[in-house]
């Protein structure tokens, strides 16, 4: 049997010579096997965002997949696509992290329910009536049948480490709505239902605000939930979706494309669950990156051999030629 490599992760060019992520793990790939043709090589993009939707194994779950960007201004369009895929019979599936607007999922529950987005002059009862009535009736347009929130962040909704107090940078939003979050307390102090087969078992009994993941999208995930959906961790979503315990069976070296292996940027990535996927079959892991900021103890804590540092200078081609010099006898 030939030895394999596995290779995956996401990426980013600044220079938009690449269109996908999964261009970026070819591009690796080509440089591995000039060097190594005797190796086989496993794909497989893993990340948040647009990644997202590329590491989805098939057409079906694609069409259901719906993910927030970081720069959109509102959550409106996904509760809109959202609305739509349910109506085609679907479950959604809707992916997201911390915004850099946040509007709570408000925008999100009307696009779903197809009402206009409550206006932020309201008067304080007011504004609890409006988007009360948005959690109604959004309860109502679902109707017991299911709905899943991706969430790429762990961030909750509420809470002095929410995504309504701390930015994508996790740095203290200069401005924060006290009103909205008193809106918010008040309608989703309730537990969501009981036994969601996606949620974590140590979250049972948390109110939708405070879940893990419930500041998914700026909020989209204790919306979800507030109507009666589920959150699950999207790399977990993804490793259960793409089988990742398969894929890297039979493998003997694995190579991770991550940008930035800094401490804060990893808090939220999802290189640990391919790590540890690798460490399940014992084979070692080498980080490729742009920048790198970590000590070798904690390479080693983030299960990591090794790294290869592009430093945006050298291409994935070729990094992939040297690591298959460096790490193959």
């Amino acid at each position: 049997m030939s030895p394999r490599v596995f290779i995956a992760g996401h990426w980013r060019d600044a220079r938009a010579s690449m269109s996908s992520s999964r261009s970026a793990l070819h591009a690796l790939a080509r440089g591995f096997v000039s060097r190594r043709p005797d190796w086989e090589v496993s794909l497989l993009p893993f990340g948040a965002g647009a990644v997202f939707r590329e590491a989805l194994p098939d057409e079906e779950m694609k069409a259901r997949a719906v993910s927030i960007a970081v720069d959109e201004p509102s959550t409106f369009r996904a509760g809109s696509k959202a609305r739509e895929i349910l109506e085609e019979g679907a479950v959604p599936i809707v992916e997201g992290a911390n915004m850099r607007c946040v509007d709570a999922g408000i925008g999100f529950l009307a696009g779903f329910t197809g009402s206009p987005i409550p206006s932020p002059s309201l008067l304080l009862g007011e504004r609890l009536d409006a988007v009360a009535q948005l959690i109604s009736e959004g309860k109502r347009v679902l109707a017991n049948r299911d709905f899943i929130g991706a969430a790429s962040t762990l961030r909750p909704l509420l809470g002095l480490d929410s995504v309504l107090a701390l930015d994508v940078d996790a740095q203290a939003r200069p401005y924060q709505d006290r009103d909205l979050s008193l809106v918010l307390s008040r309608l989703l102090s309730q537990p969501p239902r009981p036994l969601l087969p996606l949620l974590d078992a140590d979250t049972q009994g948390t109110t939708p605000g405070r879940l893990a993941g419930s500041g998914l999208g700026g909020g989209v995930g204790a919306m979800i939930v507030a109507i009666g959906g589920r959150i699950v961790d999207t790399a977990r979503f993804l490793a259960a979706s793409t089988q990742l315990s398969d894929v890297v069976k039979g493998c003997d070296l694995a190579l991770v494309l991550e940008p930035d292996l800094d401490s804060p940027k990893l808090a939220e990535a999802m290189l640990d669950t391919l790590t540890r996927s690798a460490s399940s079959v014992a084979i070692p892991v080498v980080g490729v990156c742009e920048t790198s900021s970590l000590s070798g103890h904690e390479r080693a804590e983030w299960g990591l051999h090794g790294q290869f540092v592009t430093e945006g200078r050298v291409t994935l081609e070729e990094a992939g030629s040297r690591i298959a010099r460096t790490w193959v006898r």
